[in-house]
């Protein structure tokens, strides 16, 4: 690494015709210069001149990053941030922020890692308001991060960035600061920062690092100073909101780019109160299923919060034609929500006839949860282990060491993995079975004794023995078991048909009718509830045509989380409040024996929602219906 860092300065300077002998001996870049092995150095700076004529100093922070150990970088949540980001955050926030141009703003990144924030920001005060970049590092911005190796790379490349404009080099261990943001007591942050009153401006991509992969101490340490507003499965970017609203100035912008999921996942939900209470949103833009990091699977947004109260902001979302760019975000149609409006359990945002659209759906007749079971499948957590494949003549699997073991047949059962049906067709080809170590006994299933399951099932055990380490390293371990061959869970035992079967993520509604009472995984089970003395039970092919309606897929667009290649989520707790209306038994036999598109009409004026509108947010695109709910075109 130290001879690749050093050819990769060299060959930058070089290029750029920039003397690095104008930097002090003490600083930073000389240090990275003078390791490696300078015969190494010298072939490396002709590779680099040979594939990369002319690199910019973006292209240094994105190998200080690259050339960070993988370990390392998921430790720290180090992800490069796309420079029309950093743009959009920071110009957004100075023109609201800077007031007073007789004054510099204090402008910070919590987070800054290897300084990408830090460059663009001086590049923008020089280019917009005529500061210089000397200037801007002595007076006025600031980096904080936690990371020592980081911020050495971030101090040189602020040395490099004024060379290169001939500046003198200020004294950057004061803008320069290693310290814990989201732990250290705000008074400590604000007097080594020299910003007594709090920061002006704060922009940051802070770290993506999930509640689960960090140190049990330091979790708990978080637990403790954000005293319920950590919960659950989060990530340390959320708290990064908390923390950086917390440093603000009384006229101060905070700029962040974190994860969406913060508006509809359960571990959100208290982040969530505590912004709305705040009343301190301006402006949220959301990339839905859009992908702003190379490096990284984190699906996102903009957040601006506001120390002046305010009681509603601007929301955009990018759309599915949308180039992700600068003038995409500045050019955004914004719709105004209300923050009284919103409820901390999910955050439903759009504009106003979309938002009265999903009252209509959730308040018509009874909800999809009351009408209807909602189950989730098996869970072995390696399925790749319990399963088997059916021939004529048997069950087969291939174990760990490549031996062939036929399966007894009585001691598996017939499963789906919903995640690999394209088409309701698949089910009928599914040869899939699963092993299933458990009996019935008083309505409960009872895991079959080791000791009888090797006496009654001879080659299943022999099989299961031999996958015993693989089973072991479920939970990483750390999780015991009724006995080593048994399920994660005991839940999705039995799965009686007729039932409607969902993918946890889809491009569109697809709830694939399944007449067999076979086993799942990868998804859910919709089932209607059975009939009662006062309640008739919905027929499920009825059912199945309004849930692979536009209107369900115009309610999940709207309400669900997204992800690359805008797949919608259709879990329990997304699509359990969508409205089943009320039918008669002639309004049953329409449903039954139109076309889809017929269907989808039909619905829109049930639902009394416009087709135009719904249409704007799905598209014009078609889709093929999944279940035996109406005629096929």
């Amino acid at each position: 690494m130290e001879n690749i860092r050093a050819a990769i300065l060299q060959h930058w300077a070089n290029s750029s015709g920039v003397s690095l002998k104008t930097l002090k001996g003490n600083s930073t870049t000389q240090k990275f210069l003078s390791g490696g092995n300078s015969k190494d150095i010298s072939y490396l700076v002709n590779y680099f001149g040979a594939w990369l004529p002319k690199p910019t100093l973006k292209d240094i922070e994105k190998s200080f990053e690259l050339g960070l150990d993988i370990n390392h970088r998921k430790s720290y949540g180090t992800v490069y941030t796309p420079e029309y980001i950093i743009d959009y955050l920071t110009k957004h926030s100075l023109k609201f922020a800077w007031k007073d141009r007789n004054k510099l703003p204090v402008i910070c990144d919590p987070s800054c890692g290897s300084g990408g924030f830090l460059l663009r920001i001086a590049e923008i005060l020089e280019a917009d308001y005529g500061i210089s970049g000397e200037k801007a590092f002595a007076e006025s911005i600031i980096g904080i991060d936690i990371d020592k190796q980081a911020l050495e790379q971030a101090k040189c490349l602020i040395e490099l960035y004024l060379a290169s404009k001939g500046k003198q080099i200020p004294n950057l261990e004061d803008s320069l600061i290693e310290i814990d943001t989201l732990v250290s007591d705000k008074k400590k942050i604000l007097f080594l920062s020299r910003a007594p009153e709090g920061f002006d401006v704060i922009v940051t991509n802070p770290p993506y690092v999930k509640f689960q992969n960090l140190e049990d101490d330091y979790r708990q340490t978080l637990l403790d100073k954000y005293n319920g507003l950590a919960s659950g499965n989060f990530s340390l970017s959320v708290l990064f909101l908390i923390k950086g609203f917390e440093l603000l100035s009384p006229n101060g912008y905070l700029g962040v780019i974190t994860q969406n999921n913060l508006f509809t996942s359960l571990a959100g939900k208290n982040i969530r109160e505590y912004l709305q209470n705040q009343e301190c949103i301006q402006r949220i833009i959301d990339f839905s299923h859009h992908k702003v990091f190379d490096n990284a699977s984190a699906y996102t947004c903009l957040i601006i919060l506001v120390k002046q109260k305010t009681p509603e902001f601007d929301f955009g979302t990018i759309s599915q034609s949308a180039d992700l760019n600068f003038k995409s975000l500045d050019n955004l149609d914004f719709a105004k929500i209300q923050v009284s409006r919103l409820k901390p359990i999910k955050w439903r945002l759009g504009k106003d006839y979309h938002l009265e659209n999903l009252k209509k759906i959730e308040n018509i007749g009874k909800t999809l949860k009351e009408v209807a079971n909602i189950k989730v499948g098996f869970a072995t957590l390696k399925d790749s282990v319990f399963f088997v494949r059916q021939r004529d003549n048997g069950c087969y699997v291939s174990s760990p060491k490549s031996n062939e073991y036929q399966i007894e047949t009585e001691i598996t059962r017939p499963a789906v993995k919903i995640s690999e049906l394209k088409k309701e067709g698949d089910l009928l080809k599914n040869n899939r079975r699963i092993i299933f170590p458990y009996y019935k006994k008083n309505n409960a299933y009872k895991l079959i004794p080791e000791l009888e399951l090797q006496r009654d099932f001879p080659n299943a055990y022999a099989y299961l023995l031999e996958s015993r380490q693989i089973l072991e390293t479920r939970d990483k371990g750390k999780k015991s078991y009724e006995n080593w061959y048994a399920w994660a869970r005991t839940q999705g035992m039995e799965a009686p048909a007729p039932k409607l079967l969902t993918k946890t993520f889809s491009k569109f509604p697809q709830f694939f009718m399944d007449n067999t009472d076979q086993l799942f995984c990868n998804g859910y089970a919709v089932s209607a509830k059975q009939a009662t003395l006062f309640e008739p039970s919905l027929p499920i092919e009825v059912l199945g045509g309004i849930l692979n309606s536009k209107i369900m897929y115009y309610y999940a667009k709207l309400t669900s989380f997204q992800i690359e290649g805008d797949y919608q989520c259709y879990q329990k707790n997304f699509i359990e409040r969508f409205g089943i209306p009320n039918l008669t038994s002639d309004m049953m036999d329409e449903i039954l024996k139109k076309n889809q598109d017929e269907v989808d009409r039909y619905l829109a004026l049930i639902y009394g929602i416009d087709m135009d509108e719904i249409i704007e947010i799905i598209g014009n695109g078609q889709f093929t219906r999944s279940v035996v709910g109406c005629k096929s075109q």
